[in-house]
C-alpha cells in the first residue's frame, strides 16, 4: 500500500471515527460527572485521533523529498498536538474522571497550528488544492466553535472525510494500478 493511500484511508477512519463519537454525544450528553458513556465518547476520540497522526504521517511519507522546513514543523507540531489529545484521553478513561484539562486545551492549539502548516504545506507543494489542504485545520476551528453539545465530533468526521476522499482521488496512476492488483 502507498503512502497516499494509507493518508486516504486513514484520514476517511478517523472522519468515521470523529463522527460516531458527534453522534453518540449527541444522543448521550456529558454530564457533570464521569459515567461509562464518557469511555465510549473518549474510546471513540482517542482511536479518531490516532488515525488522524496516521494520516498525517502518511502524507508527509508521500512527498518527504518536498517536504522541507514548513512541512516537517507542521508535522511535528500536529503530532505533539494529537499525542497530547491521545494521552488526555487514555488518562481520562483510566482515571474515569476528567483531568489533565490543559494538556488537552495545548493539544488542541498545537494541532490547528500544526494543521495550518501542514496545509500551507500541502498547497505549497502541490500535493492538494488550496480549498482541500486546510480541512483538518477548519476541522479543529469549527470543533473548538460548536463543542460537543452542538456537533464538533460530526463538524470534525465530515472535514476529515473529506480530507480523507481527496486524498484518495488524488492518487497518481501508478498508486492506482498498484492498489487494484492489476500490473
Amino acid at each position: 500500500m502507498t503512502p497516499r493511500r494509507l493518508s486516504g484511508l486513514a484520514a476517511v477512519a478517523a472522519g468515521l471515527f470523529f463522527a460516531a463519537q458527534g453522534i453518540f454525544l449527541l444522543e448521550e450528553p456529558r454530564l457533570d460527572h464521569w459515567t461509562s458513556s464518557d469511555n465510549v465518547a473518549y474510546g471513540l476520540f482517542g482511536t479518531a485521533v490516532l488515525l488522524s497522526l496516521a494520516a498525517l504521517v502518511a502524507l508527509g511519507l508521500t512527498r518527504v523529498r518536498l517536504l522541507g522546513g514548513l512541512g516537517w514543523t507542521g508535522l511535528a507540531v500536529s503530532a505533539l498536538g494529537l499525542t497530547c489529545l491521545e494521552m488526555t484521553a487514555i488518562i481520562r478513561i483510566a482515571s474515569a474522571d476528567e483531568v489533565l484539562d490543559g494538556p488537552f486545551l495545548f493539544g488542541f492549539l498545537m494541532i490547528a497550528v500544526g494543521y495550518l502548516l501542514v496545509g500551507l504545506w500541502a498547497h505549497r507543494s502541490r500535493t492538494l488544492p488550496v480549498w482541500s489542504a486546510f480541512l483538518p485545520w477548519l476541522g479543529v476551528l469549527g470543533a473548538v466553535t460548536l463543542q460537543d453539545a452542538h456537533g464538533a465530533g460530526l463538524w470534525m468526521g465530515a472535514m476529515w472525510l473529506l480530507f480523507g476522499s481527496v486524498l484518495l482521488a488524488r492518487l497518481p496512476q501508478s498508486d492506482t494500478r498498484q492498489t487494484s492488483g492489476r500490473p
